[in-house]
């Protein structure tokens, strides 16, 4: 089993069925958790209060700016982020500004020694 302790991940959709499981299946793990959702009394339901491994973050991914504004108090309380699993929710659509769906799939960011084994979201600029 791998082990995460001491590792950053960030969780989008984490208030959902999937986004939920898989930031539990890393907290089990050892990991920090910065878990982002639209809602933050959804996360609280699904996570409780933060603490110092959790940090709830209610954004939504299509503003930029909060987007930014939740990397920085990732990095500011943690240090740093090294993994991002992202939803198909997050990774469906094509363009947000055209809202055009390009297909559903799960990214998954993962840094691996000596490079980076990813798969972006088209859109973002800051991953």
């Amino acid at each position: 089993m791998l082990d995460f302790e001491d590792r950053t991940v960030v969780v989008t959709g984490a208030g959902g069925n999937l986004g939920s499981a898989v930031a539990h299946a890393f907290e089990a793990r050892g990991a920090r958790l910065a878990l982002l959702d639209l809602d933050r009394d959804i996360l609280g339901k699904a996570f409780g209060a933060e603490d110092d491994n959790r940090l709830l973050l209610p954004i939504d991914l299509l503003d930029r700016d909060r987007v930014r504004a939740a990397v920085e108090t990732t990095v500011d309380r943690f240090g740093r982020i090294d993994v991002l699993p992202i939803s198909p929710a997050a990774s469906a659509w094509e363009n947000p500004s055209t809202k055009r769906l390009a297909g559903p799939g799960i990214s998954l960011w993962i840094p691996m020694p000596g490079r980076w084994s990813t798969r972006r979201v088209p859109w973002c600029r800051i991953c």
